[in-house]
């Protein structure tokens, strides 16, 4: 599967931060991983309070990608864990609780690259 353009990728993860800006998703960070790993390039980090607002944002996410053409590679969707991904080849969207999120520290993972500049 051939990489998407640089700036294409930018434009999409704008638009993946602005659904979950609509959403209402807390704490919204996007890591630039590109330098780290060859697996993919951004990765999309989010708090979300309660699963319906998980549920929410996943559809938004879906249509978006369902709209543009985009092959979503992989998915897990168990609203009920408290962590739903959804993998769009170069770009990896993890949207959390607060509780998750604190306990994994995905960001001190990939601590290496610098949150990315996508404005």
């Amino acid at each position: 599967m051939p990489r998407k353009g640089r700036t294409n990728l930018k434009t999409i993860v704008k638009k993946i931060t602005k659904i979950l800006e609509e959403k209402k998703a807390e704490n919204i960070k996007v890591i630039d991983v590109s330098k780290v790993t060859p697996e993919f390039n951004y990765m999309v980090i989010a708090n979300s309070n309660n699963k319906y607002q998980m549920e929410a944002i996943i559809e938004d996410l879906l249509n978006f990608a369902e709209e543009k053409r985009l092959t979503i590679f992989g998915k897990d969707l168990n609203f009920e864990s408290g962590w739903v991904v959804v993998d769009f080849y170069d770009i990896i969207v993890h949207i959390m609780t607060p509780v998750l999120r604190e306990y994994y520290q995905l960001e001190r993972i990939w601590e290496i690259p610098s949150i990315a500049e996508v404005a």
